[in-house]
């Protein structure tokens, strides 16, 4: 899915935009060490 931005964001959690899917990948990784951070990335354009 894509947030407002048009920021590609790949997230268990509905967040509201994609800094905070970043946060959630980031606490995720903190504790589970598993998680690619590649999976939160811009959308490519054109």
């Amino acid at each position: 899915m894509t947030n407002q931005h048009g920021d590609f964001v790949w997230c268990e959690l509905m967040v509201p935009d994609a800094d905070a899917a970043r946060k959630q990948v980031l606490a995720a990784m903190a504790t589970m060490k598993k998680i690619d951070i590649a999976a939160i990335k811009p959308a490519q354009k054109g």
